[in-house]
């Protein structure tokens, strides 16, 4: 027939083109998706110059990715095939696929290794595709088939049969599972109240995953020496960074209780007041901790801290709560003094503080709080 020997033409052309310009894979996937390109187009074809021959192949290697995760987006509806599950979307693009399904809860890890591994043992076992069109719609239910989304259709319909799972479908498929190569899930996610959303690839894009996966796991491996047993060795780093954190923590607090201290030593009264101050290079969390040790330990003090870190200047303010039931406000009190070490602060009546960028105006920023508790 004319169509036969078209086709015959058309192929021996591609491999000619293939061979020239070394795109056998992109060859074959054309050859796969020739039904597609009937008649005219054809024709059309034949008479296309070389870079116009080129952006064809693109398409066709397009189309071909499509097709695998449209196809493999099939296998993973069926891979669900569960009575509590119900599809309510899905997506596909020739890079990735998406199915939305109905479902109480997230799905667990395990579930979902669960599903890939379905999903990949049928893909395995390179099911052949059956297609059956212009079906009546009655047969075609007899055979089991799937409606999605409670679409209607016609007398006649299109069923598409991989294995055990069958469904109404006008979309385009591989021939066989076996093509999908490889499907990965990359996330599951809620998208509304009671459904939840999948995300996968298949083929190169999968293999590409896995091999970033392998390079991280190497990453990590060359960062602890190449430790035999890579989580042994994570969980031990974990645990001396724990006890690291706890051994500084304790310095700090021995710190902060030498450090308050020899500041009460210090302590003058200003209007019946005891005002405690405190200068140094000291970090805002040592600052912090003294002024709520005083806060916890005096009454009618005033704690006037100053950090003269130059790369982190700064100011703490505390006054005790019989102080701020007197009407005094550490958070209101801070910010004119916050102006001298030119930064700007705020907090609550018992306690505020204060950065800025200027810590040779802390003496001065000191002297305006000392200021303030004297009117």
């Amino acid at each position: 027939s004319l169509e036969l020997l078209l086709k015959d033409v058309v192929e021996q052309e591609i491999c000619l083109v293939v061979c020239q310009h070394a795109l056998l894979f992109a060859c074959a996937i054309l050859i796969i998706t020739i039904s597609r390109y009937a008649g005219d187009q054809l024709i059309k074809f034949l008479s296309l110059n070389g870079a116009n021959r080129q952006e064809l192949f693109a398409q066709a290697r397009c189309a071909q990715l499509q097709i695998r995760s449209e196809s493999s987006d099939s296998i993973h509806r069926n891979a669900y095939n569960m009575p509590q599950i119900e599809q309510k979307g899905s997506y596909v693009s020739p890079q990735s696929l998406r199915f939305d399904f109905s479902h109480f809860e997230k799905v667990s890890p395990e579930k979902l290794r669960e599903v890939e591994r379905l999903v990949n043992s049928l893909i395995r076992k390179d099911i052949r595709k059956e297609e059956m069109r212009d079906m009546p719609i009655e047969e075609a239910k007899k055979l089991g088939a799937i409606a999605l989304f409670g679409e209607k259709y016609g007398d006649k319909v299109r069923v598409i049969k991989f294995g055990d799972s069958v469904e109404f479908c006008g979309g385009t498929h591989i021939p066989s599972t076996g093509m999908i190569g490889y499907f990965k899930i990359l996330s599951e996610s809620a998208i509304a109240a009671g459904v939840r959303r999948i995300e996968a690839t298949t083929g190169k894009t999968a293999e590409d995953i896995i091999y970033a996966a392998e390079d991280l796991m190497l990453s990590l491996k060359e960062l602890f020496k190449n430790a035999p047993n890579l989580m042994d060795s994570a969980k031990k780093m974990i645990m001396e960074n724990d006890q690291l954190r706890k051994q500084a923590e304790d310095m700090m607090k021995e710190r902060a209780v030498a450090l308050k201290d020899k500041a009460k030593e210090l302590a003058v009264k200003i209007n019946g007041i005891d005002y405690i101050q405190a200068k140094g290079p000291f970090s805002a969390e040592l600052m912090k901790t003294v002024a709520f040790m005083l806060r916890s330990e005096c009454t009618s003090t005033v704690f006037a801290g100053g950090i003269t870190d130059p790369a982190k200047p700064g100011l703490v303010l505390m006054y005790t709560d019989d102080l701020v039931a007197k009407g005094m406000n550490a958070g209101k009190d801070i910010r004119p003094a916050a102006k001298f070490i030119n930064g700007g602060g705020g907090g609550q009546p018992f306690f505020a503080s204060a950065g800025g960028k200027n810590a040779e105006g802390i003496d001065a920023a000191l002297d305006c709080i000392k200021e303030t508790i004297s009117k």
